[in-house]
């Protein structure tokens, strides 16, 4: 049978033991060890548990930054801090290694994170211990020779692990990646550990080391993850390889939808141009023509076919503006066209407001100019002035603000209808949760796929 070694450094002891599980010596060896353990969390705890919990003291403690007073966290830190040790001394060791976790997902401190690794070293979870050493090791302020016994901790671990090379096969880019233990025992609960692929060409690689026993490998993406299955044993490395979960489909808007807003913009914008020349052409007759009736005649003729201008220009500017809330359609990706269509629908309304704006000005312009010729023979000297004033008579920009209220209402409205009609993708039957491991660094995967 194998032999074991026990890391005796767990939680302030200096010792470690070999011991062969089978054999008598081994028997009280590891009797010894397992005694040892409690009681040295036990007389850590009875004076301050905060100070004596790792090799090295690697710092003051880190407080958690969630809105609480320092005061309340502390304590809370403590009181929990206190209930993994009492785990400890009761040998729930499996308990213990997630509540240090969780300290150090909360707080960051990294002793929790040594006692974590040395939970886990008990329970032979090399995996995990090593990388949590691996990370402890980083804390500046751990002292030289703490440092090299921690060194010497990680280099017993990895000797039970196996070296694992995982291959994505395909498009990586964006891919998370992480392992998670397989249980044989209900009770065996391991946390998912988080790798980070690098990309190379063709696909993506990473590097792991396991515990033997069974692992799944989860590659996912959106809300797709292919997993693959592997039982290690102790020996050689493992190269396995994992597919690549496909790109989410891209999400089109119905065809339909952008075929008619596309035809029934152009229709429009079209009329609205047939109005406007029309429009044109009867008031620039009127107003450089001879005026056969009545001077009020005259000029009701002349500000109707300015009026059906500015309803054409109106028509235009709406037909243009659906017109184009129909083309943002072709954007392929869904929340790029989202956003284009509600920066569109601000636009297109802000659009509009002023087009209304423009029109009550030019109303009040029409209104204070030069009052109509009382006789049919005046009409000529009124309509030269009127023609001479240009822009200061309203009629310019009455049909300026017919071009901004129609565009922006067709803009809008178009915009308003793709974001009604846009196809909703149907949820994935598969669904991946995400969860940031304890150590911090990438993704671990855990749920149902």
């Amino acid at each position: 049978m194998a032999r074991a070694r026990w890391a005796g450094a767990l939680l302030g002891s200096d010792r470690s033991v070999d011991y062969h599980p089978t054999s008598p010596g081994g028997i009280l060896a590891g009797l010894a060890d397992v005694i040892s353990l409690p009681l040295v969390c036990f007389v850590s705890a009875l004076g301050e548990p905060v100070q004596v919990v790792g090799p090295a003291d690697p710092g003051a403690e880190v407080l958690s930054t969630r809105g609480e007073s320092g005061t309340r966290v502390r304590g809370a830190r403590k009181d929990r801090e206190e209930a993994a040790f009492r785990l400890l001394r009761a040998g729930r060791h499996g308990e213990a290694a997630r509540e240090f976790e969780v300290l150090w997902d909360d707080f960051g401190d990294p002793r929790d994170l040594y006692n974590a690794a040395m939970s886990r070293l008990a329970l032979g979870h090399f995996a995990h211990a090593a990388v949590y050493l691996e990370r402890y090791l980083t804390s500046e302020q751990l002292a030289a020779d703490a440092r090299a016994d921690v060194r010497g901790q990680l280099a017993e671990a990895r000797g039970h692990l196996v070296s694992v090379r995982i291959i994505i096969d395909g498009d990586a880019n964006g891919v998370g990646l992480g392992v998670e233990h397989m249980p044989s025992l209900a009770s065996d609960l391991r946390p998912p550990l988080p790798l980070l692929p690098t990309l190379v060409e063709g696909g993506g690689e990473a590097a792991v080391e396991l515990d033997p026993g069974t692992w799944q490998v989860v590659a996912v993406r959106g809300d797709v993850a292919f997993r693959e299955t592997v039982t290690l044993r102790p020996g050689a490395p493992v190269e396995l390889h994992v597919a690549a979960p496909p790109r989410p489909a891209e999400e089109a808007v119905p065809r339909p939808l952008l075929v008619g807003l596309g035809v029934a913009g152009s229709g429009v914008a079209a009329v609205g141009v047939g109005f406007t020349i029309v429009g044109a052409r009867r008031a620039d007759r009127t107003l450089h023509g001879e005026c056969s009736e009545s001077a009020a005649l005259c000029g009701e003729r002349l500000f109707r076919a300015l009026n059906t201008r500015t309803w054409g220009i109106a028509l235009a500017g709406a037909g243009g503006g659906a017109a184009a809330a129909g083309l943002t359609g072709l954007i392929r990706d869904r929340r790029s066209r989202r956003l284009a269509w509600i920066g569109e629908i601000a636009a297109g309304s802000s659009l509009a407001v002023l087009g209304v704006v423009s029109l009550a000005i030019a109303d009040r312009l029409s209104a204070a100019g030069p009052p109509l010729p009382s006789t049919t023979a005046g009409w000529t000297s009124w309509a030269q002035r009127y023609d001479e004033l240009g822009a200061s008579n309203g009629a310019s920009l009455h049909a300026g603000g017919g071009f901004m209220l129609g565009l922006g209402a067709g803009l809008a409205g178009g915009a308003l209808v793709g974001l009604l009609g846009q196809r909703r993708r149907a949820p994935a039957k598969r669904s991946a949760k995400l969860e940031v491991a304890p150590v911090g660094a990438g993704l671990g995967l855990v749920g149902a796929f």
